[in-house]
């Protein structure tokens, strides 16, 4: 499926109500893991459908029971996927666009981005192998590094878990979240485009353990916060609408009312 350069993003009512049917059919992932989700799938080496990422994306167990819900929730699920895929195409011909990744704030107006880190984090490793190019490039890799410290921030493996993050160094990884998720989707333009022709079929996997990060990267990591080096240098993202004007490195929405307790 290959986007328009003008393909449709949701709005903010398509995307409360993408959200609102996720929650209501009890899904695998709420809606800023989705973009995070989708965002690497349709970064990565291969070119993947979005019908391959449904399963993950909704789990074994969701269910509505509205045969009109469930077409509705198709229809948003493929419209946020084409504009995702379409805000990362600008990126390659329009040099002052950079894709904003979407991150709920808490009642606090606090953004924390690891769900959205923990859905890029599930698609890079979903596919054994696939993305292996750029994680044996000492260089590249670099620019997964805010996605495996969001990601692993609150892991209950001590050895995995990244260093304390204040309010300073966690604005500056979701600027650096951004700008890394740009410069991914760059880098594999090359696989993508020698294997347009030839899509492969890609197993998806469902569900099972994530294999470990490669755990050389936490050395810099951790040196990196401890200098307070800002990781935000390279790109500066500007404002998309409903983004506000002071936090234009991603792109905020209210987190959706945690659903009723029936007990």
């Amino acid at each position: 499926m290959t986007p328009t350069p003008d393909a449709a993003e949701l709005s903010p009512q398509q995307f409360d109500r993408l959200s609102e049917l996720l929650a209501e059919g009890g899904a695998a992932m709420n809606m800023e893991a989705v973009d995070g989700y989708f965002t690497a799938l349709i970064s990565g080496p291969v070119l993947v459908m979005p019908t391959d990422a449904l399963s993950s994306v909704l789990g074994e167990h969701f269910e509505l029971s509205d045969a009109v819900q469930v077409s509705e929730l198709m229809a948003l699920l493929f419209q946020h996927w084409n504009g995702v895929a379409a805000g990362l195409l600008r990126t390659l011909s329009e040099a002052d666009h950079a894709h904003l990744p979407v991150v709920f704030e808490d009642e606090q107006g606090v953004a924390h981005g690891n769900d959205w880190a923990k859905g890029y984090m599930r698609a890079v490793f979903q596919v054994p192998g696939i993305w292996d190019a750029l994680l044996n490039d000492d260089v590249a890799s670099g620019a997964l590094l805010p996605m495996m410290m969001l990601d692993h921030e609150h892991d209950p493996d001590p050895t995995l878990r990244s260093p304390p993050i204040d309010e300073t160094q966690r604005n500056d990884l979701l600027a650096a979240l951004a700008a890394g998720a740009n410069r991914i989707y760059r880098y594999f333009e090359p696989h993508r485009r020698a294997g347009i022709d030839r899509v492969p079929n890609v197993p998806m996997r469902q569900g099972g353990p994530q294999r470990a990060l490669p755990l050389r990267q936490w050395p810099q990591v951790q040196a990196v916060l401890r200098a307070g080096w800002h990781l935000t240098r390279p790109v500066t993202p500007r404002p998309v609408r409903p983004c506000r004007p002071e936090a234009a490195a991603v792109r905020l929405r209210p987190a959706p009312p945690s659903p009723p307790d029936t007990h």
